[in-house]
């Protein structure tokens, strides 16, 4: 469930550096804390990708260039709310906001479950691809707690996604 140790730090220094600069060049002044200070980034990365090669070039001109592998996950990165379904053995499933697809999604140092404190819970992450592996970037907004009602209503969903191979257990190799 959780990507290899120096995979997952290697991924997290790069973000979060990105992230960062991002967020220094906004000139936002606000005291509002490490990580909404990286979801803001995060949403204006979102928003205007064109953004990622400027960071990239300004981060290389001072001699922090941003891994190419890195650069990668981020131009896949999928910003939106997803379900959480569960865990399995080997990934937490994802379920996008359409309910068109479904992802085995790979936790970073902590696993899904372990920092949302529950399956079965909708809620605001980027999902990129990194590793050959779907992972969750960790910066978990707005979690929703669904009842035993919607999981069963998610798991019918699944079901039918696997049928139809929606579920995407890797990214294709390029």
């Amino acid at each position: 469930m959780l990507l290899d140790a120096d995979s997952s730090h290697r991924f997290i220094a790069g973000y979060k550096r990105v992230l960062l600069e991002i967020h220094r060049q906004s000139a936002d002044d606000s005291d509002e804390g490490i990580l909404a200070g990286l979801a803001a980034a995060r949403t204006k990365l979102n928003e205007s990708p064109a953004l990622l090669e400027q960071v990239a070039s300004d981060l290389e001109a001072i001699g922090q260039p941003v891994e190419p592998d890195i650069l990668q996950a981020l131009r896949s990165m999928q910003l939106g709310r997803w379900v959480f379904l569960r865990s399995t053995k080997r990934y937490a499933i994802f379920i996008d906001e359409a309910v068109e697809n479904a992802f085995a999604v790979y936790g970073l140092t902590n696993t899904v479950e372990h920092i949302v404190g529950a399956a079965a819970v909708c809620f605001e992450a980027a999902v990129p691809n990194f590793a050959g592996h779907y992972i969750c970037d960790g910066i978990i907004q707005n979690p929703v707690f669904l009842g035993s009602g919607y999981r069963k209503q998610f798991s019918a969903a699944l079901a039918n996604m696997k049928r139809i191979g929606r579920f995407h257990g890797s990214p294709e190799p390029r």
